[in-house]
């Protein structure tokens, strides 16, 4: 009996032994449990986070986007989970300032910001991460060339990627004329001819007269923009209507850019665009609400039905899905006029990228070797297309053997809305390091298939239907592409855009007249806009051209002059 005692007692000992043992390695080891935990943690997916100091309302978009078939891709291909924040110029220096800048990827739309980054220790040099995980951004050597050599600080190193590398746009599309209005209530009146802005003025105030409010009571103006965008949708796409483009201080001939003629002299094309806005006041044409209404508030007139002509093609696209979507059968929408004598916004080459869209990467990112993973992708031509068009066999396919969109996503395209948000299709369009013109190698059609001729065709709205009818074409730009093979209309095809990227910074003495002259057009541009007679605006414009000139105006021509001559010295380098 004894002996079975301690046979027992012996056990006992050993299971508490083995017991305490058992907790005491917990004090020094994991666990089951937790070793399996640690295992999960350690394959945690890591979150990249982009900061877009261009866009303070993203957040609200991204809420729409973050779960579409676009970011879920992205985050599949790359391993990852992506996360978006907006912000603004303004956000971005108060983060520089404080050293706490969110974001592993930081988009920034100046050489001024990522000068300015370096500067400050903000942003790291890509040479290693882009040798070791960019095999398609290596594609593109003139690109990083460029960046070393003008978007570095002087350091020759790369920190910066410019984006949409090619072309911005297509040669069947139109971005930008002055000439847009309801196509519905011209049809009404009975196609007047327009062949100048004084033709289009009169088309316009006869339409207001016949539809001085929307179906809801909204009182319909033909022009308007906002306080925070006012030169570029009054003078800016005025400007290319008629063949010129803008440097800031200085205007140049979209076909010969070292053809330069300052902006504020006398006879300048930019007192005769403020007239045209002059005279749309004086007839009850223009927004009064103009100078003083944000952005948001711009665009909602226009979604409203309350603007008649727009100027810029994405200003008029949510307009038109809206109708659709309405009345599929309708012919309610804008237009664009082919006019004799303008020139068409059609493509623009950006051999080198987009200086105003530049890709940098955090200094603090906790996973540098993941975010530069991201941009390699988006930078591919894979990527690219996806950001542009989609997913392969969700949102197009290769059908009858050649790259579309599907039906389904031909009629979302049509309607647009959130549920075109929802895909996440073009939410990234900045990011892309192929332009949307840019033809994909594989299949031959363009990176952003709406710009193919299968997509412009099926894409038309029965405003568009009516359009091609009157002018006997398949897809409104034919009815200019006609007139540009007469003579009678040119476009930009032949414009390239990549001198702006070897231009210096502007020292200080210049950067300073450069915001004088800023101020006094954007308090001079309302006073003669809203002038109450041609003796009004005329004295308001010696006064602004006073004004300019006491600010330096000729020292800033002075230092942009051998600017201009110089860069196409240096780009012929790369």
């Amino acid at each position: 009996m004894r002996r079975k005692e301690t046979g027992r007692k012996g056990i006992c000992i050993l299971m508490m032994g083995t017991i305490l043992l058992a907790g005491l390695s917990g004090c020094g080891s994991k666990t089951a449990v937790e070793q399996e935990a640690e295992v999960k943690e350690e394959v945690q997916v890591p979150e990249i986070t982009i900061f877009k100091a261009n866009n303070p309302s993203l957040d609200t978009t991204w809420a729409l986007v973050k779960d579409s078939p676009v970011v879920k891709q992205i985050e599949e291909k790359c391993g990852v989970k992506l996360n978006v924040a907006g912000g603004d110029h303004d956000k971005l220096q108060v983060t520089m300032a404080s050293g706490e800048i969110p974001g592993d990827i930081i988009f920034v739309e100046s050489k001024d910001d990522v000068q300015n980054l370096i500067k400050g220790n903000h942003i790291m040099a890509l040479d290693d991460l882009v040798a070791e995980y960019g095999a398609d951004i290596q594609e593109m050597e003139s690109r990083i060339r460029i960046s070393k050599d003008y978007y570095s600080n002087g350091t020759g190193d790369l920190y910066t990627l410019p984006s949409n590398v090619g072309n911005e746009g297509h040669e069947y599309m139109i971005y930008h004329s002055v000439f847009r209005t309801r196509w519905d209530w011209y049809k009404e009146m009975g196609y007047p001819e327009v062949n100048n802005t004084d033709d289009m003025l009169e088309v316009l105030s006869q339409m207001q007269q016949a539809h001085p409010e929307t179906e809801d009571g909204k009182k319909v103006y033909g022009i308007s923009c906002s306080s925070d965008t006012t030169n570029y949708y009054t003078w800016g796409a005025y400007s290319s209507t008629f063949g010129l483009g803008e440097g800031g201080g200085f205007l140049f001939d979209i076909h010969d850019v070292t053809d330069m003629n300052p902006k504020f002299a006398k006879d300048s094309r930019f007192w005769e665009a403020m007239r045209y806005y002059y005279k749309a006041n004086q007839l009850g044409l223009f927004d009064p609400d103009a100078f003083t209404q944000t952005y948001d508030d711009f665009t909602a007139k226009i979604n409203a039905g309350q603007i008649m002509s727009p100027t810029a093609s994405w200003l008029v696209t949510p307009f038109n899905q809206a109708a659709y979507a309405k009345d599929s059968a309708g012919i309610t929408g804008i237009e664009a006029i082919p006019v004799d004598g303008t020139t068409v916004h059609t493509n623009i080459s950006y051999k080198f990228g987009f200086e105003g869209q530049l890709m940098c990467i955090n200094k603090k990112s906790e996973h540098p070797q993941k975010a530069m993973e991201v941009l390699n992708y988006l930078f591919s031509h894979e990527g690219s297309r996806l950001l542009r068009s989609g997913v392969k066999g969700v949102h197009w396919d290769v059908i009858d053997g050649v790259a579309q969109f599907t039906p389904e996503m031909n009629e979302t395209l049509k309607k647009g809305g959130e549920e075109l948000q929802k895909t996440g299709v073009d939410f990234f369009e900045q990011m892309s390091g192929y332009g949307q013109g840019v033809v994909h190698p594989e299949d031959g059609e363009p990176i952003k298939l709406q710009q193919g001729q299968i997509a412009l065709k099926s894409q038309n709205l029965p405003v568009d239907d009516d359009f091609n009818q009157y002018y006997n074409c398949d897809y409104p730009y034919q009815a200019f592409d006609n007139k540009i093979k007469e003579g009678k209309i040119k476009d930009f095809s032949d414009y390239d855009y990549e001198w702006r990227m070897v231009i210096d910074i502007e020292p200080e003495e210049i950067k300073m007249i450069s915001a004088k002259i800023d101020d006094i057009v954007n308090k001079g541009q309302p006073k003669l806009i809203l002038a109450k007679d041609d003796a009004e605006f005329e004295s308001v414009k010696a006064q602004m051209i006073e004004d300019l000139d006491n600010a330096g105006y000729e020292t800033y021509m002075e230092w942009w002059r051998p600017q201009i001559e110089g860069a196409f010295e240096k780009i012929g380098q790369y």
